[in-house]
């Protein structure tokens, strides 16, 4: 919002930096956190490598940029794809495991909870009738 004000091109890496130097004033501990490290790793990897790809699968006219459902699944994938790439080695060094079914579920759990996200917070908006 302040680079707006002051016309300035706003970088998403450089916003993910400093919320991770803020948090890691407030509480330094947080580098050692695997959620911290997770959480970050996952942000920065749809920041640079899901956007790279969208951006040049958007570029060409192909069956990418004019079908609308084979998009989406698209994207679900390759959201799910470069996360999992970017965390992948956190996952080994902290769990001695990673299981690739995750690139798979995914694909059903991100709408899924989508879904369930926007149920509640219809649920929530409604207001409250006794019964």
């Amino acid at each position: 919002m302040l680079s707006r004000l002051l016309s300035r091109v706003t970088e998403p890496l450089n916003l993910i930096g400093f919320s991770a130097i803020i948090i890691l004033i407030l509480d330094p501990v947080s580098l050692f956190d695997v959620g911290f490290q997770l959480s970050f790793m996952a942000v920065i990897s749809i920041v640079t490598l899901y956007s790279t790809i969208e951006k040049r699968l958007n570029n060409k006219n192909n069956l990418y940029s004019t079908n609308y459902f084979i998009r989406n699944l698209s994207q679900l994938f390759l959201i799910s794809f470069s996360v999992n790439l970017f965390i992948f080695p956190i996952c080994i060094y902290h769990f001695g495991t990673f299981h690739f079914i995750s690139f798979v579920t995914n694909l059903f759990a991100v709408p899924l909870c989508s879904i369930a996200l926007y149920l509640s917070l219809i649920h929530i908006s409604e207001p409250t009738r006794p019964y």
